[in-house]
């Protein structure tokens, strides 16, 4: 039994699930706010005011502005996992494209400079693209996300079109294939029909690997307030708010609670993306286990 692969689509299931209805579920509105509460369940009255602990009215607390972190987090799912997976996909698609566009044209000649670009540190492109950008930006939240996601994609597609180049020159060299140059067949063809048959495997394992390397991205970038949707900023003192409640965002927000009191107000977002990063990882070594696995029942 491949207990990672089902204990990682488990997980990625549920979580996909939280991004899609998570709003409906949210106890609250993700706008509402409630800094002071009058609470008259005891003998006396008296103020509680935020952040407020975890309790019957907030299950996961509230923070210091007294919005409730489950509602929050709810509304803030979708925004990091759609955008991990999606960026992912647009940078697997536009890699794939380019190999499609070079082929037959010596991809593997590409792939030095290729591997090159892509050994340069990413995380510093990103950040000085978004820095200019990221602070309380004209654009909403969801239009900001799409520009960070489309911008995170291209920047990794280098390194992506590098691993798919090598793996189309060496399926490339089969007989099959050079069978089929032979009889005339077009490049696209040979692509479609005999390239990508072979290879797909390995194109949902780095997908799956892509995955994690952006989910990384994102959780260094919110440490550096750099949020995906955009940074909301207030003066005196400054403090950086994510627009969108993204979860490396809260963790960003948050972080300063780490030695304090007020744990629930940084514990349960980074739980979230720790989660999630774990059930991308799972999920990759249980797909690397199957594949294996059914190679060795076909040998």
């Amino acid at each position: 039994m491949n207990r990672a692969l089902i204990l990682g689509s488990s997980l990625l299931l549920i979580l996909l699930c939280l991004a899609v209805i998570g709003p409906g579920l949210a106890p609250y509105a993700v706008d509402y706010e409630e800094k002071v509460y009058l609470d008259r369940s005891g003998q006396e009255d008296r103020y509680i005011i935020a952040p407020e602990p975890p309790s019957a009215r907030h299950p996961f607390g509230s923070d210091p502005w007294g919005y409730d972190i489950l509602t929050i987090l709810l509304y803030g799912a979708r925004y990091t996992i759609f955008l991990c997976l999606g960026a992912s996909a647009l940078r697997i698609l536009v890699a794939l494209a380019c190999v499609w566009f070079w082929f037959p044209r010596a991809p593997l000649k590409m792939t030095h400079a290729t591997r090159s670009i892509s050994a340069l540190p990413v995380f510093l492109f990103v950040y000085f693209i978004f820095f200019g950008i990221n602070y309380n930006p004209p654009l909403s939240a969801q239009m900001m996300a799409l520009l960070q996601g489309g911008i995170i994609a291209l920047i990794g597609v280098p390194h992506a079109f590098s691993h798919f180049a090598e793996l189309t020159a060496a399926t490339r060299e089969n007989e099959f294939v050079e069978a089929a140059v032979i009889s005339g067949a077009t490049h696209t063809r040979i692509l479609f029909k005999h390239i990508l048959p072979q290879i797909w495997e390995r194109i949902v394992i780095v997908f799956c690997q892509e995955s994690i390397a952006i989910l990384n991205l994102i959780g260094q970038l919110g440490i550096f307030n750099i949020f995906i949707g955009g940074t909301r900023t207030t003066p005196y003192p400054l403090m950086f708010h994510s627009r969108s409640h993204e979860w490396a965002g809260l963790v960003g927000t948050y972080r300063g609670k780490i030695l304090s009191t007020e744990w629930w107000t940084l514990g349960f977002p980074l739980a979230g993306f720790s989660v999630l990063l774990f059930s991308l990882y799972i999920f990759t070594r249980g797909l690397e286990r199957y594949f294996s696995q059914r190679y060795r029942r076909v040998g």
